[in-house]
């Protein structure tokens, strides 16, 4: 039985390559297809038969264009890649500069290829944009039972450039937020360096559901001052407890912060904040009578 017909140009080593290791792969789900290759009329056609005598069940056949289309994906989203996105950034995003763009590049090439991981909101978006490229290449495969690679890309370019467009947008959107980041550890940094040490050693207590709980090196409870220095007069805002104590660190500048606790943090851009402004000066403790006290809820 025929499931697949794949036509496209160039070199087919590595294509074959893939679609073999999934051949292998497949049979330990118990699904057998068979691999026949040719060349007509100067293109590359690859036929997907499954080598079961029986007819293959619907649930095993969308397996095998799941895979298939995972491994034609990164053949047309590459191919896209080099022909495409260097002449994208210069006509659409002119106003960035070339360290810019290199970063740019690098950035949406390790998300077009599953290089960089699902770890934050960026990558979910960007996640979710690849997906609906996928699902339109999927689509085409199940109706046709074949694909064209450079017909594809040929008549389905434009929609590829709206979901890299949005993927890149995106990616600037990231880099500004973290330029804007770098920017405000560098004023903190300046702050820290312009003021002597009020404060020798800072406590930082973490409690169970991120209650934190500030102390001075003899015990005594730095929170209310830390509140009381972080309200700007004229501003009603209730400001958040982390942003209390990163105002508090920096107006006291301490010789040391000892974090007790951090696995008990779960904002860590808060635990990196504190570290990137005040570097060598903290101290994660790793865990002392202090911490156990506060594991056992007797701080």
């Amino acid at each position: 039985m025929l499931l697949l017909t794949i036509v496209f140009k160039g070199e087919s080593e590595e294509f074959i390559y893939n679609i073999n290791e999934l051949e292998e792969s497949l049979k330990h789900k118990n699904i057998n297809i068979g691999i026949y290759e040719e060349v007509d009329k100067g293109c590359n056609v690859i036929k997907i038969f499954s080598s079961d005598i029986e007819d293959i069940p619907r649930e095993k056949i969308d397996i095998v264009y799941f895979n298939l289309m995972e491994i034609i994906y990164e053949v047309i989203i590459l191919e896209f890649y080099y022909m495409e996105v260097d002449c994208i950034l210069n006509e659409e995003y002119f106003f960035l500069g070339k360290e810019e763009i290199e970063d740019i590049k690098i950035s949406l090439f390790n998300i077009l290829t599953n290089l960089q991981g699902i770890n934050d909101e960026k990558a979910v978006y960007c996640s979710n944009r690849m997906n609906e490229i996928k699902e339109n290449i999927l689509n085409v495969m199940k109706e046709n039972a074949l694909i064209n690679i450079e017909g594809y890309l040929q008549f389905r370019a434009h929609e590829i450039k709206k979901k890299v467009c949005l993927i890149i947008d995106k990616i600037i959107e990231s880099l500004m937020v973290e330029r804007e980041y770098d920017e405000f550890i560098k004023l903190l940094k300046y702050f820290v360096g312009m003021q002597e040490s009020k404060i020798n050693k800072i406590h930082i207590f973490i409690e169970n559901g991120e209650k934190y709980v500030i102390k001075d090196d003899i015990g005594n409870d730095m929170s209310k001052q830390f509140k009381k220095g972080a309200f700007v007069e004229g501003v009603n805002e209730k400001i958040g407890i982390e942003e209390i104590i990163i105002s508090g660190l920096v107006t006291n500048s301490p010789k040391n912060i000892v974090i007790h606790g951090m696995d008990n943090c779960m904002n860590k851009e808060f635990i990196n904040t504190i570290e990137s402004v005040f570097e060598d000066r903290v101290i994660i403790c790793s865990g002392c009578e202090q911490c156990r006290n506060l594991l056992s809820k007797k701080i």
